[in-house]
């Protein structure tokens, strides 16, 4: 992995820790401010748009794959994404429109609405700024961005009393404020390029991005399904204690998310050798740094779920040493993926493992829930990623030549790549040139 790919995970790393805890002080703001009923309001309409966002987020794919893979630049995807953002804004509404027929009109659905240009905007821009390698700004907007909320929201509920509605309102603002910049930077670096070929990037964006977003799709409920289970046996209470334990597991996926987002423009634009190297050495590099992260997560907290959260909660301690198993073997699906979409084309590849993990997964946990509870869902998740982590293996394997060996074992000289990238760093905070 190049230092300047280690660099950029570890400063992603850090501007997504920020983010999170902007995300939790804004919560917290919420909850003390407008209550459980305006706290739940806000969180739904947020809900609502992540799931659209999850399906129009294969566009954003399509982008960086066209971006890096198929060398086009931006200027000349500018009108077909045009194109494409009016008539997914369009079927987005047209699906709302029928559910609140359906189920009635509520101020989450008006707003969710309202914000879908934004929002489809925004599920592209991580890939627009992985395409063009401008990873500085896709971190300094995103941040921007979370503090905006923070603000915003602040000053509507706490300094002029506006409720929910007002924190529904400065969201909305500040989702529409950070589309415009994605917006304007594009159409700044697309100037005098050349636009021919309309139809036929309209086409090749579809099908590239349908794909994608049906595997986001069914990922969005792969990572779900054992919750949904768990619910149906163990009710709510039971649920809200495994959120925890899975809560506490998913943080380590920050890690190798960064790495992702650090190493996929490279994924897609070298030739098929060097890019198998990267993804090799991104993966193992990466599972070495969240399997220390999970053995300290492991002993200290089934000792801290209890302190933080209380003694009611002290069950999630077991589930979460199981679940954190499984994210050490599956945090490696998203550089995978990478490889497998931007360098090889083959979006689909995820797409129907994705489809048999949510067989298998349903599966174990309508074996095991019933009778060990909320370890027996762990059980089911951690063994579902096994499944997957062997598949990808053995796919990643055949397509490139390489032994399992290269993608898992660490060297020496992937520590010190590591122990350069956190030097390099940390220089600057030293004062270093």
């Amino acid at each position: 992995m190049k230092s300047t790919v280690g660099q950029n995970s570890i400063r992603t790393l850090i501007f997504s820790a920020l983010n999170s805890a902007l995300g939790i002080i804004t919560g917290i703001v919420l909850a003390k401010t407008i209550g459980p009923y305006g706290k739940g309001v806000f969180s739904g309409i947020q809900v609502l748009q992540n799931g659209i966002t999850a399906v129009t987020a294969g566009g954003g794919a399509a982008i960086l794959y066209m971006l890096t893979n198929q060398k086009r630049s931006i200027g000349e995807l500018a009108r077909p994404l045009g194109f494409l953002l009016i008539g997914v804004t369009a079927l987005g509404w047209l699906f709302l429109w029928i559910w609140g027929l359906h189920y009635g009109s509520s101020t989450t659905l008006l707003v969710a609405a309202a914000v879908i240009p934004a929002a489809i905007v925004l599920s592209w821009r991580g890939f627009f700024y992985m395409g063009i390698d401008q990873l500085r700004s896709l971190n300094y907007q995103g941040f921007a961005l979370t503090l905006g909320v923070l603000l915003a929201v602040v000053t509507t509920v706490v300094v002029f009393h506006r409720g929910v509605q007002g924190a529904i309102v400065a969201w909305a603002v500040c989702l529409y404020i950070a589309a415009f910049v994605v917006v304007g930077h594009a159409v700044y670096i697309s100037r005098g390029a050349p636009t021919d070929g309309f139809w036929d990037d309209v086409r090749s964006l579809v099908r590239f991005g349908s794909r994608t977003a049906l595997d986001g799709l069914l990922g969005f409920f792969n990572y779900r399904i054992d919750s949904l289970v768990l619910i149906a046996f163990l009710g709510a209470s039971g649920f809200g204690i495994y959120s925890v334990a899975v809560a506490g597991g998913e943080v380590l996926f920050m890690i190798s998310r960064a790495v992702n987002t650090a190493s996929a423009h490279d994924i897609g634009a070298f030739d098929l050798r060097s890019s198998a190297e990267l993804t090799a050495k991104a993966i193992r590099m990466s599972t070495f740094v969240i399997a220390v992260a999970a053995a300290i997560a492991a002993v200290l907290g089934p000792l801290l779920i209890p302190i933080v959260y209380g003694p009611r909660f002290q069950p999630a301690g077991t589930p979460l040493r199981i679940l954190l198993l499984g994210v050490v073997i599956y945090a490696s699906a998203g550089t995978f993926s990478a490889f497998f979409a931007f360098q090889r084309g083959r979006p689909l590849v995820m797409l129907y493992l994705n489809a048999a993990m949510i067989a298998l997964q349903v599966g174990l946990s309508l074996w095991l829930v019933p009778s060990i509870g909320m370890s027996g869902a762990a059980l089911a998740s951690t063994a579902t990623y096994l499944f997957a982590a062997v598949f990808m293996t053995w796919y990643f394997c055949r397509t490139t030549g390489l032994r399992p060996a290269r993608i898992w074992v660490v060297g020496k000289s992937d520590l010190a790549s590591l122990s350069h990238a956190v030097r390099a760093m940390a220089a600057p905070a030293r004062g270093r040139p």
